[in-house]
């Protein structure tokens, strides 16, 4: 992270079931998100929504933590709550930029 800069950090399930809503397909699963980080961390910084631990119905998912650099502060049109979304969407529209990911994979019973 570089100073000045501002940064959006994404928990995503991309194994979730794609669900239909209002004619489009919207691929995974969005559990946790940041907006507005600065690279002063650590700070009491507060998520857009509340955590979503990870629960895969069946079989072992990949949840993926990804890190992007944002071209300016993020105020309006941000999700409300955890649940399917079309997070390459939200990266287009917000103009963020791929910085760095880690994944963890989790199963049903662990």
């Amino acid at each position: 992270m570089q100073p000045d800069k501002l940064y959006t950090l994404a928990m995503f399930d991309t194994d979730a079931p794609s669900v239909s809503a209002n004619a489009k397909t919207i691929p995974g699963f969005l559990h946790w998100l940041f907006v507005n980080l600065e690279s002063d961390l650590p700070q009491p910084y507060k998520a857009v929504f509340p955590y979503y631990p990870p629960e895969p119905p069946s079989g072992t998912h990949i949840y993926q933590f990804t890190l992007y650099e944002q071209p300016t502060r993020l105020v309006d049109d941000l999700p409300t709550a955890a649940g399917p979304f079309d997070l390459d969407a939200f990266i287009a529209a917000k103009g963020l930029k791929f910085v760095a990911r880690k994944s963890m994979e989790v199963g049903k019973d662990q």
